[in-house]
């Protein structure tokens, strides 16, 4: 009777072992991190978990998790700064996923700025969230003064013209509301001052330069508090 229960006992032990060994456990990220300008106000991460979970930030007062409110269309419609979010597993599903949603605040320090998301669950995962000090300009392409350490100092965005040109561009993504891009030289105007939220191609109005010598002319691009500047050169007239 002994051997019996001992052999159902030992039987039952190895089925559950079985079992644990074959369990599904999953927690992982759809990017390695988030990268967010300097004036961007939200990114987002996609997080695919298959049990219970609970996020938080680490290493950065400047970023907050945001629970958000969406309506049929999927589109935001509302959000909270939050100090947690949490998500649950679902019995008939193996892997679920889910974003999460941080804000961040204006990065007018110069410098790049880190804080860590961690999610707990039965797999723990954490990625970096990384802001950089910069606006998101396209064009004019931008170039290091020295190495290549990205700071507001290192870097610098120019356009060279010829002394002909009566027209240039600037290419920039607009995260904030009230951003303006303005020039200190009467040659070089941008075709409009006030920036909407979005991409947008700005062109500029310049005079040919009738003299010899070269001509420089500093946009300037703020947007929520950060201001960048945008170096446009014009060649001198080569006489024939």
């Amino acid at each position: 009777m002994k051997k019996l229960l001992l052999a159902t006992l030992l039987g039952v032990l190895s089925l559950t072992a079985c079992e644990s060994e074959n369990e599904f456990h999953q927690t992982s990220f759809d990017k390695s991190g988030i990268v967010m300008y300097a004036d961007q106000v939200v990114d987002s991460v996609l997080l695919f978990y298959s049990d219970n979970w609970t996020a938080t930030l680490a290493d950065g007062s400047w970023v907050n998790l945001l629970s958000v409110t969406k309506n049929d269309q999927g589109t935001i419609v509302s959000s909270e700064k939050v100090g947690m979010l949490s998500g649950t597993s679902q019995k008939d599903a193996l892997l679920i996923s889910t974003p999460i949603y941080v804000t961040a605040e204006p990065n007018a320090t110069g410098v790049m700025r880190y804080a860590t998301l961690n999610v707990s669950s039965h797999e723990n995962a954490s990625i970096m969230i990384t802001q950089l000090p910069m606006l998101n300009v396209t064009y004019p392409y931008y170039r290091f003064k020295e190495g290549t350490e990205i700071s507001s100092e290192n870097l610098i965005y120019e356009d060279d013209l010829v002394a002909s040109s009566t027209e240039g561009k600037v290419i920039c993504t607009i995260y904030r509301e009230g951003a303006t891009l303005t020039s200190d030289a009467a040659w070089c105007t941008p075709e409009i001052s006030d920036l909407s939220v979005g991409t947008n191609t700005i062109m500029l109005i310049l005079e040919p330069n009738t003299t010899p010598l070269l001509r420089t002319a500093t946009l300037t691009l703020t947007s929520g508090g950060v201001s960048m500047p945008i170096t446009i050169n014009q060649a001198g007239k080569i006489d024939d």
